[in-house]
């Protein structure tokens, strides 16, 4: 039962609340000299959610089912995975503009792949892989029988 919780709500969540972290750090580190009215504000953190969740939802969904399966509950790996999806966020534009450099911008896309991969692995990561335990044959918490 915690398994089917955790997949089908608990992990859903997760990723949705992270895709909404790591916009509101890209949206307020790159309109930052931008002024931006309240109303504009929220039509962009839906709209940037919405391209961010379709960007990162098959490199998380394969990084979720290796974390569950193998069990991996670090934060350090959260966050830096994160933050390789930031940077790949950035490097998107497979066509730069000849005046293409690194500028304070890629600090910002890195700096929402560590929000999202933090809020993924405080929700759900931390947690990884419980539910799915093999039950021992013996039920003595010994080795298996065999």
């Amino acid at each position: 039962m915690t398994a089917f919780l955790r997949v089908f709500f608990l992990i859903p969540i997760a990723y949705i609340l992270a895709v909404f972290a790591a916009t509101l750090v890209l949206l307020i580190g790159s309109t930052r000299s931008v002024p931006v009215t309240d109303t504009e504000r929220v039509v962009l953190t839906f709209f940037g959610a919405a391209v961010v969740g379709g960007f990162a939802l098959l490199p998380m969904l394969l990084a979720i089912v290796i974390s569950e399966a193998a069990r991996w509950r670090s934060i350090v790996a959260w966050v830096l995975f994160g933050g390789a999806l930031g940077l790949a966020g950035w490097l998107l534009p497979l066509s730069p503009p000849p005046d293409y450099h690194l500028d304070s911008y890629v600090a910002v896309y890195v700096a929402a792949g560590f929000a999202g991969g933090f809020v993924y692995w405080l929700i759900a990561g931390r947690q990884a892989g419980l539910g799915f335990r093999r039950e021992n044959p013996r039920g003595n918490g010994g080795p298996p029988a065999g």
